[in-house]
């Protein structure tokens, strides 16, 4: 490959764009996704920048009150005078094409974008003192914020937004899907662009209530990514397949000793699990952008409609440098806008603090998340797992309110899930049960003991 490189751009179109404009001014309001960065030629820019500013203003624009902005600016000669502007108003083949010529121009700026972000990718290739790994997600992120930039964005009339909310709720209402569970989900539903807090003090069960809603999820037909921070994927699956089989963990721990019963429930989850469409990523050591470039690949290559994090604390930070607060407030952010850019629901999980445990009363509360408001802010939807019993186990003692012991703190099976934040639906609490030996929750009424 040999030659200078040369940037995509049409000088054509971008005076097409010019003098349709100035024929038309009206024209401006249907290509207002066009910017004057967009434009390749310095002087075509100054003067877009400047028909916009005068649209704004309702100014009219024609050649004589142009020139004139234009020379209130100091642009008019950088510009090439009133030839060039005249020279636009003969060159635009069809004012009626326009919003076709922009679109040509826009084409251009992105291919050119694309073309800078290779060429700085490039250049920090050659720098051995960066990791290959932050090299790569940097490219994926200066491509992917191209794409992103939508080549409309203008809004929709409430008209046509009350016509798009009667097609919904004549097709069922305007929500998103299910967790599995009757007993949660009259309050929750996982809606697309939501991002979901899981959180609960260490052995509640939230990373076995996220891996169920997966499964759930899955056997819907949904495609679903995890990014396991916290177990290794063979970890991860062998609490699937106990949960799937109705097969306790130590079972398949010490399969020699398993009965022939449990073998064959063994067998038959194994085949249901590996027709789902489940994911699972382990990742070491990995930052926010490595998971958003993980969710946006899974998202092109497999349309997954659930992403689920285990768990926040684990995710390294961009910049070690900056305070705990920021970063957790950098991630949560990140994931909210993953969540929207994607159009899926984002569950991730969390530790609380250890302020829990220093209450008389333990269950968690909003103020119980670690180490940024942020969260609380960022959520649309907070869920906490709750299994008072786990403290009479551990030998601190059951909770109780004005003397009397909270329901479930002598039952192993009792559990609560606390619906503490939902943006635009109810919160409350909503009880499973809990079956430690296989790690999995289920509603009451469907309760069948365990085959162990």
């Amino acid at each position: 490959m040999s030659g200078e490189y040369t940037p995509p751009s049409s000088r054509e179109a971008e005076m097409a764009v010019l003098g349709g404009a100035l024929l038309v001014n009206d024209v401006l309001d249907e290509i207002e996704f066009l910017q004057p960065g967009h434009f390749y030629g310095s002087g075509n820019e100054d003067i877009f920048a400047a028909m916009r500013s005068m649209h704004a203003a309702s100014t009219p624009i024609d050649f004589v009150t142009l020139a004139e902005e234009l020379e209130r600016r100091k642009k008019l000669g950088d510009v090439g005078g009133p030839a060039y502007i005249n020279e636009c108003l003969e060159t635009v083949p069809n004012a009626a094409h326009t919003s076709h010529y922009a679109r040509q121009v826009f084409d251009r700026w992105q291919r050119r974008q694309i073309g800078y972000a290779a060429m700085v990718s490039l250049r920090e290739s050659r720098d051995l003192n960066e990791e290959p790994r932050v090299i790569a997600t940097r490219c994926e992120e200066r491509l992917h914020g191209i794409l992103e930039t939508n080549a409309s964005r203008s809004g929709q009339s409430v008209d046509q937004i009350m016509l798009s909310l009667w097609d919904h709720m004549e097709s069922g209402g305007i929500v998103g899907q299910p967790t599995g569970y009757e007993a949660f989900d009259d309050k929750v539903s996982l809606k697309p662009g939501n991002f979901i807090i899981l959180a609960a003090r260490p052995s509640q069960g939230k990373s076995a209530l996220a891996a169920n809603i997966s499964v759930n999820f899955a056997k819907r037909g949904v495609p679903v990514q995890i990014v396991s921070l916290e177990m290794e994927r063979l970890e991860y699956a062998e609490r699937l397949l106990a949960s799937e089989a109705n097969v306790a963990i130590n079972i398949l721990r010490s399969i020699g000793e398993a009965t022939d019963s449990q073998r064959s429930s063994l067998v038959t989850a194994s085949g249901v699990l590996s027709s789902l469409p489940l994911f699972v990523n382990d990742p070491s050591d990995a930052t926010v952008s490595d998971i958003c470039s993980l969710a946006r690949l899974a998202k092109r290559q497999r349309d997954i409609g659930l992403l689920i994090i285990d768990y926040l604390q684990l995710i390294s930070p961009d910049d070690r440098r900056m305070p705990r607060e920021q970063q957790v407030a950098t991630i949560s952010r990140s994931l909210k806008q993953l969540a929207k850019s994607l159009q899926i629901p984002v569950l991730c999980l969390a530790q609380l603090n250890r302020e829990v445990e220093k209450r008389k009363i333990k269950r968690p509360q909003l103020a119980d998340l670690r180490e940024s408001g942020s969260l609380e802010q960022d959520t649309d939807q907070v869920w906490f797992v709750w299994r008072p019993n786990f403290y009479v186990q551990t030998g601190e003692g059951a909770d109780q309110i004005e003397g009397e012991v909270i329901e479930g703190a002598n039952n192993p099976r009792h559990a609560e899930v606390i619906v503490a934040k939902n943006r635009g639906g109810r919160v409350g609490i909503s009880a499973l049960d809990w079956d430690d030996a296989t790690t999995t929750f289920r509603d009451r009424s469907v309760y069948a003991g365990n085959n162990f």
